[in-house]
């Protein structure tokens, strides 16, 4: 509930200043013009219709009821962004309800959305608009925080097309920037695991966008701070695509006999996601390759085909699947599910 009730008390901070005099006082509204005054009254009453539909959000307990509110109080803040044009106010409300709402899955008490893989393009779209107008009306706005830069750029991701993925890296670079700004980073280890996050979504970005090369160097930066085992198969992964089977193999080397189970129950609980989902085939065709079940690693190369993601990878998950028939196949046994033991 935290986000929701960051973004509520936003909400409640916004009545009290909308209630105040506007800047210069009661002498400042009175040399306006007709045209200004009632913009200003149109801005006020949509602010504040917006932040009343947001408390009936939050208390309501029907979704499709909630939803019509979610739906209302960003309707009212983006009359208020129309009222005054310069404001960066109501582009701030606008996409902390409807990110709070329908794209923070983690939560219990209000959301509306189901799985925190899945953004409809529709609701990315309009956040990522908001947030953009909210950023460059209000560049030192202290809440445009690294949280806001990571949501930004995850939203990218998940909307997964070039231009999308071209902005989200230049998101997590912002955020690497600050944190390299930050002093308290290596005095106390404190951010290590944050920054290894960072950088392995900006490598995994850098393949969506077919830079191999970038892609493996910030792998590797990312597992000095953290050897986390999904990292590590991007970085096996990334490897294979550049044709650097063997230097791929010796990563998977040093992740031990468990890893690639470790990678199964990362996707199972979706603790990592993949844009697009086949993209997750490609990893355990070659985890199941290297594992030693040449079937299932034809198996997981073929579905990555099917599917479609990144097509400029398809020639080399090709490669792969001729290479591996053209010798005897190696077959392992597998549970119920289908998943390498």
């Amino acid at each position: 509930m935290k986000r929701l009730a960051v973004a509520l008390a936003c909400v409640l901070g916004i009545r009290a200043a909308a209630a105040n005099p506007a800047p210069g006082g009661v002498w400042a509204q009175a040399s306006e013009s007709a045209d200004d005054e009632l913009a200003r009254v149109s801005y006020d009453e949509a602010m504040l219709a917006g932040d009343d539909h947001v408390s009936l959000a939050v208390k309501e307990r029907g979704m499709q009821t909630r939803r019509r509110m979610v739906e209302r109080a960003a309707a009212s803040y983006e009359t208020a962004s129309r009222a005054r044009p310069a404001a960066a106010e109501p582009h701030f409300r606008a996409a902390a309800v409807l990110d709070a709402f329908l794209v923070d899955c983690r939560r219990d008490e209000a959301p509306l959305c189901r799985d925190d893989s899945e953004v409809g393009r529709d609701v990315g779209e309009r956040i990522i608009a908001h947030w953009d107008a909210f950023t460059r009306l209000a560049p030192l706005d202290p809440r445009v925080t690294d949280e806001v830069l990571l949501d930004r750029a995850i939203l990218h991701t998940k909307l997964a097309t070039e231009a999308h993925w071209i902005a989200a890296t230049a998101d997590y670079e912002e955020v690497l920037h600050r944190m390299r700004d930050d002093a308290r980073t290596d005095a106390i280890f404190s951010m290590r695991g944050r920054r290894a996050m960072v950088l392995g979504n900006l490598a995994e970005t850098y393949m969506m966008l077919g830079d191999l090369d970038r892609a493996i160097e910030t792998y590797r930066a990312s597992l000095r701070f953290d050897p986390d085992t999904s990292r590590m198969f991007g970085l096996a992964v990334a490897l294979d695509r550049d044709e650097q089977r063997a230097e791929a193999w010796r990563v998977l080397q040093l992740q031990g006999g468990d890893a690639l189970g470790d990678l199964v129950r990362d996707i199972v609980s979706r603790r990592v996601f993949f844009v697009p989902e086949g993209e997750a085939e490609y990893y355990l065709a070659l985890g199941a390759e290297w594992s030693g079940d040449d079937v299932a690693a034809i198996e997981h190369y073929e579905a990555f085909l099917v599917s479609k993601a990144h097509p400029r990878f398809a020639l080399r998950a090709r490669t792969n699947i001729a290479r591996l028939k053209a010798k005897p196949l190696r077959l392992r046994g597998r549970d119920r599910a289908g998943w390498v033991r």
